[in-house]
């Protein structure tokens, strides 16, 4: 509600792109307007400008739209064997989801990956493993957590300033090492573990293995 308000005079200009926690939102559209929202935010609010070339999630994508579907039109998604939880909605995807009209739908609509994970945690998921180039969503996966009251097990696979080959290995041997299941705890309770299982750095991992 605090982002929205912030953006309302921009309307069209600047839109949010994700909403990642309760306290973590990514906004995107015009760099001017985004770099002076930077400039203008409480000192004690965590905020900065990040390097993209493309404004996804935003107005200004909108004249790439019609190709963007086109290029994805063979698309013939099956049913998943397995359950997936979209960031386009948050819920359980349907069998009609993933076609490229759903694309299309992702890249200019806001990324709602707080709700993807509230509701994978209402499902009962209680370790995850973030596959991507470098772990950015950790600390929103903890929050998100936390703000339900649960205890969670995150784990990020790389970072880009490791070779990925030796983070996965460091990160795969930490996933097959740790109990199977993380005990039930909340309040201050849940802090303490939740910061504790929260693995963030390979750094870290090598601590936690002795020595690689």
């Amino acid at each position: 509600a605090e982002v929205e308000a912030m953006l309302r005079p921009y309307a069209g200009q600047v839109q949010i792109a994700a909403i990642n926690a309760p306290k973590g939102t990514v906004c995107s559209g015009d760099p001017l307007i985004l770099r002076r929202l930077v400039q203008s935010c409480d000192p004690a609010v965590f905020c900065r400008v990040l390097p993209v070339d493309v404004p996804f999630h935003s107005a200004a994508i909108e004249a790439h739209l019609d190709g963007f579907e086109a290029a994805l039109s063979a698309l013939a998604p099956r049913p998943a064997r397995i359950s997936v939880i979209s960031s386009l909605h948050g819920d359980l995807a349907a069998a009609t989801d993933f076609d490229a009209a759903y694309w299309r739908r992702h890249v200019r609509e806001p990324v709602r990956f707080e709700a993807a994970v509230r509701r994978a945690l209402a499902l009962g998921v209680r370790r995850v493993v973030e596959i991507s180039p470098h772990a950015v969503l950790q600390a929103s996966l903890t929050e998100t957590a936390l703000d339900m009251g649960l205890c969670i097990e995150s784990i990020g696979v790389m970072s880009r300033d490791t070779d990925s080959a030796v983070s996965l290995t460091l990160a795969l041997e930490l996933i097959e090492a740790r109990p199977r299941a993380t005990p039930a705890c909340e309040g201050a309770q849940c802090s303490a573990a939740a910061r504790e299982l929260s693995l963030v750095s390979p750094a870290e991992r090598r601590r936690e293995l002795g020595e690689w």
